[in-house]
């Protein structure tokens, strides 16, 4: 991905730091490289596989509390028909 498919960089998205000052001199800044850019695409993404982990967790906890229910029950009726 270049900057043309970017098509509305702006300096908001960048996250430059402010590196030194010297007097009479412009001040130095350091800027991470373009496939570090912070964009609403991006930030998008990142919520979606946040949310997809959710997702897949809560779906573990039910998954297993089904399978302890069932476990439980199949202990007792195994346990009652073994005396």
């Amino acid at each position: 991905m270049g900057w043309a498919a970017l098509g509305h960089v702006t300096d908001a998205w960048l996250c430059s730091t402010l590196t030194h000052t010297i007097a009479g001199k412009k001040n130095r800044t350091k800027a991470p490289k373009i496939q570090r850019l912070v964009t609403p695409v991006r930030l998008q993404r990142k919520r979606q596989r946040v949310s997809q982990k959710l997702k897949r967790r809560v779906k573990r906890r039910e998954e297993a509390a089904t399978y302890h229910q069932m476990m439980t029950k199949y202990a007792k009726v195994s346990a009652f028909t073994s005396t």
